[in-house]
């Protein structure tokens, strides 16, 4: 039995001839916490820092107020 191809197997095979500075940055902005945001209808994984620039110039605007999200931990 073969193993199972996903889709993200080509960045991997890319990686291994990769310097190991460069895989460490890889293996870094992978492990960041991001956190889900709609627009329009399409959600996007931003940063945790980014979205919270967002909410707070919403809040400064008086566009939107602060909606607390239970962290499934």
């Amino acid at each position: 039995m073969g193993r199972k191809i996903r889709n993200d197997d080509g960045v991997i095979e890319r990686l291994k001839d990769q310097d190991l500075d460069v895989m460490y940055k890889v293996l870094e902005n992978a492990s960041k916490e991001e956190v889900p945001i709609e627009v329009d209808g399409m959600v996007y994984l931003i940063p945790k820092p980014i979205s919270d620039l967002i909410d707070s110039l919403a809040i400064q605007a008086g566009i939107d107020s602060p909606v607390e999200i239970e962290n499934e931990a």
